[in-house]
């Protein structure tokens, strides 16, 4: 038994090893990466410019911290709001990649070719979504890369390493999960990649503006709306809410994606 689990193991990482590499190579891939670092930066610097007048985190609060609505973007806040605006912003990347390995394994593949591969098809889509969410992990790492300097070299600023990293354990990955594993279930029933891209954003806006409170936390993706903000003096307000809105959508992203290996 446990050598059947590191075979399947090994195989997921050789899989998840291949995946990484070919994103690497293509040229989406590394236009989008690219733009949100740059637009990511562009923020960073807007964030940080001498504007008396103007409150530097009136529309980025607003749009991606609706709990912040109305507080300043300060350096304690930067891992939080860069970690939502990359999250958000390369989640479309995401759902491009994730449907198109899935697809065009799917299309080249046939039923014989599945039944005579040594692994099941769960080791085969759990290493591909591995792959995934560990390239885009990495883009998002980097992305933050501007505002962690910034506090490391603003005397006045303090530098909250633990908030970067636990702001993209915790925001990125249960929403990079939820979409490869519906875009891996996407694939399975819809074969158009503007059909299913539309859906899915459609989904997210429905999820993100009409779900009414106080549950709308429950299905929050991205975060939007759960107030993440870490207090210097209280820590975080609600550690028990956060663990549980967060691992709604990882919780659904991994069921999507066994239901897809089963369907696949």
């Amino acid at each position: 038994m446990f050598d059947r689990v590191k075979k399947r193991i090994r195989i997921m990482r050789i899989i998840a090893g291949k995946e990484i590499k070919e994103l690497s190579r293509d040229n989406l891939f590394r236009v989008w990466a690219i733009s949100v670092f740059a637009v990511v930066a562009g923020l960073n610097i807007f964030a940080t410019m001498p504007i008396h007048n103007i409150k530097k985190s009136m529309w980025v609060a607003a749009v991606f911290l609706r709990p912040a609505r109305g507080a300043e973007l300060v350096p304690s806040t930067f891992p939080a709001a860069f970690t939502v605006v990359s999250t958000i912003l390369l989640s479309l990347a995401v759902h491009i990649a994730s449907f198109k390995t899935v697809r065009k394994d799917y299309a080249l593949d046939s039923n014989r070719v599945f039944q005579a591969r040594e692994y099941p098809n769960l080791a085969w889509l759990a290493g591909k979504a591995a792959g995934i969410l560990t390239a885009f992990m990495f883009v998002t790492a980097v992305t933050l890369i501007p505002a962690l300097l910034y506090n490391i070299f603003d005397p006045d600023a303090t530098v909250d390493l633990a908030g970067y990293l636990f702001y993209p354990i915790a925001v990125s990955i249960p929403a990079y999960c939820f979409i490869i594993g519906v875009s891996f279930l996407l694939a399975m029933f819809v074969g158009n990649q503007v059909l299913a891209t539309t859906f899915l954003v459609l989904l997210g806006a429905l999820v993100t503006e009409f779900v009414t409170k106080p549950y709308c936390w429950l299905l929050d993706p991205f975060a939007v709306r759960l107030p993440i903000l870490k207090s210097e003096i209280a820590g975080f307000p609600d550690m028990a809410g956060i663990i549980l809105s967060r691992s709604i959508p990882l919780i659904i992203g991994v069921s999507a994606l066994a239901a897809a290996s089963l369907l696949y």
